[in-house]
């Protein structure tokens, strides 16, 4: 069997790590700077590439925009669109 020593491991990880803080400032650049106001409160976090969008939306067209403005930014590996739809009506 093959072991690991946890100075590899942390080897590893590390540049996951890092490439997670980058793509969580991407993303939270992106939609803090969108048109679509309510957008800029997403709570965004990242886990190895996934990116999991929480909070409050109005509508289901925000909830959608949200999603595929994320999409596009590169170095998401996957999305997890938890937004919750609460219109004021």
């Amino acid at each position: 069997p093959t072991t690991q020593s946890a100075a590899s491991i942390e080897d590893v990880s590390a540049p996951r790590i890092q490439a997670d803080e980058q793509l969580l400032r991407r993303v939270g650049s992106v939609l803090k700077s969108s048109e679509y106001y309510p957008l800029r409160d997403v709570e965004v976090t990242v886990r190895d590439g996934v990116v999991i969008l929480r909070g409050t939306v109005s509508s289901f067209y925000l909830k959608q925009v949200a999603q595929t403005t994320v999409l596009g930014i590169g170095g998401v590996r996957k999305l997890r669109n938890e937004l919750t739809v609460c219109s004021n009506e």
